[in-house]
């Protein structure tokens, strides 16, 4: 593989099932032009049984973040065809794309009620204006914008924490959401049901649509909002509860909690509550947890917030409500999430009546990410990639009497795939500081020659609260280092997910330390392959 073939791997994310569970739709991220740094977006749309997929949208622009309407017959995306991010709607059985917004600070994370009678979304917004009606507000938005744009003055005053997300200015705005209502295939005016100083919608690395949702009846949205005080330095998170008709004040349902809590989700019959959640104040690397709790049909609790805790001791980091299979003709209402394991996904079921937790799938490989289910939860679409395979779409049924095997429906990158010559990755098991398990992936070039020797290059991952997994990655893809006639090693040391909490917690305070000598004793291992150039070793 070269730098030119990772460049025309057909980039494809966000696989959104639909509530009948006759189809995916699914963004595709294609790198147009290189050297002028242009990239598009298109959605595209496959059946679930395999049989069929076209591309349902058609722009040099960005379509992305695509969600069903509740009768299955549209979709509703984000698209910068008009130049700001909007919403735009198109009908999967034919016709344009219509634009629904033209907000001057754009739209993005779009949402519907249940009923399909509201939308929200996020969006950007300078606080003092939050609070007046939409057209005195967007017009200031949009004079504001105008004279940032005509401004000889490219200084930036900072007054607060945080100022910047990677490599975005923040600036003085803050992520509200907005609610429209929507009928005849029309979105009505937005109003900003989160106004004030603060933001409604994280700015982090757990951002996203789950973070906010419709309450069961539509009356109200539950939202993960960061604290309104220390933001950047705090991981005291809370799931609030507003009107979506403006009134009234925000209520905080998880205060109770002084860690993290966020990703709030209702059950299918509307009846529960599932959200995510920390215990330890300050502590970001904490264990996440699954909480379930009883609600009303307006998203109140009438219950006590109840940790599951899940005994392989890992976090979880994605979830869905969907079904699972309990008996030969049973099937029950489930949170099915996923957890890193040992350098691989394991994906999980808990099912509240048996308490009890249920695997998917008999052996963990790969990278599962990105689950939604069909309103029955009987069709659930995910994204899988392997070290050798980028990801695509697959679809899993529990229709039958056992679990249908994961079915590929996108395919996107088949004929490129059987042109290039990709190694397959090998977990090996080694002993760390301490006498701790430590795990590392070996990635032997193509055309390995075990009688020869070879450079290796030796992967050391950021976080450090994370792992190698085997996964495709677009920035640190192992396969292009392999294919220069490398030996790519990748060690995951202390600190690493999916090896356990106290994995994690064993480099709190002690940086240099035991996660040095887990690096070191891997590398040591290398050191006594025959295959191995020991004068030939980089670390990256």
């Amino acid at each position: 593989m070269t730098l030119d073939d990772l460049f025309k791997i057909k980039r494809v994310s966000d696989p959104q099932m639909s509530p009948d569970g006759q189809w995916v739709v699914y963004t595709i991220t294609n790198i147009d032009d290189v050297a002028k740094n242009k990239v598009s977006s298109n959605l595209w749309l496959a059946a679930t049984d395999g049989k069929s997929r076209r591309q349902l949208t058609n722009t040099d622009k960005k379509d992305r973040q695509p969600r069903w309407s509740p009768d299955s017959k549209s979709v509703l995306f984000v698209s910068t065809r008009s130049g700001t991010p909007q919403l735009w709607l198109i009908d999967v059985n034919g016709g344009e794309a219509r634009q629904l917004t033209t907000i001057s600070t754009g739209a993005a994370e779009p949402t519907w009620s249940r009923d399909g009678k509201r939308i929200a979304f996020v969006s950007a917004v300078w606080p003092e204006f939050s609070a007046k009606p939409f057209k005195d507000s967007d017009k200031l938005h949009k004079d504001k914008i105008e004279e940032q744009k005509k401004s000889a003055v490219i200084a930036r005053v900072f007054t607060r924490l945080p100022y910047r997300y990677w490599d975005e200015y923040l600036e003085d705005k803050r992520l509200h959401l907005f609610v429209c209502d929507f009928a005849d295939g029309k979105a009505g005016e937005p109003r900003d049901v989160t106004p004030g100083d603060y933001n409604a919608f994280p700015v982090s690395e757990s951002a996203g649509a789950d973070n906010f949702t419709f309450s069961p009846d539509g009356t109200h949205l539950l939202f993960t909002a960061p604290p309104k005080e220390n933001e950047a330095w705090s991981n005291n998170y809370d799931i609030w509860r507003i009107a979506v008709d403006g009134k009234g004040k925000p209520e905080n349902l998880t205060k109770d909690n002084t860690a993290a809590d966020g990703a709030p989700q209702f059950s299918p019959d509307g009846k529960h509550l599932a959200y995510r959640a920390q215990k330890r104040p300050g502590c970001d690397a904490d264990l996440w947890q699954i909480v379930l709790v009883d609600v009303n049909p307006s998203g109140g609790f009438t219950g006590k917030p109840a940790v599951i805790e899940y005994l392989a001791d890992n976090s979880v980091n994605e979830f869905a409500w969907g079904t699972v299979r309990t008996g030969e003709k049973t099937v029950e209402s489930c949170v099915v999430f996923t957890t890193d394991f040992q350098g691989v996904t394991a994906v999980v079921a808990y099912a509240p009546k048996q308490e009890r937790f249920h695997s998917i799938g008999k052996e963990c490989i790969g990278t599962t990410s990105a689950m939604s289910f069909s309103s029955d939860g009987q069709m659930s679409a995910h994204l899988f990639s392997q070290m050798h395979q980028p990801a695509d779409v697959m679809v899993t049924s529990l229709t039958d009497a056992k679990p249908a095997s994961a079915l590929n429906v996108s395919q996107a990158n088949a004929k490129l795939l059987s042109e290039l010559d990709l190694s397959r990755p090998e977990s090996v098991a080694l002993t760390g500081a301490g006498s701790t398990p430590t795990q590392m992936w070996l990635l032997k070039p193509p055309g390995f020659d075990a009688t020869k020797k070879w450079p290796v290059a030796y992967l050391i991952h950021g976080g450090p609260e994370s792992a190698w997994s085997d996964s495709w990655n677009y920035r640190w893809n192992a396969q292009l280092w392999a294919a220069q006639g490398y030996i790519v090693a990748m060690p995951n040391p202390r600190g690493s997910v999916g090896f356990g909490q106290q994995f994690i917690d064993d480099i709190r305070g002690d940086w240099g330390g035991k996660s040095y000598i887990d690096l070191m004793r891997s590398a040591n291992y290398l050191d006594g392959l025959p295959f191995v150039d020991k004068d030939r070793v980089a670390a990256a």
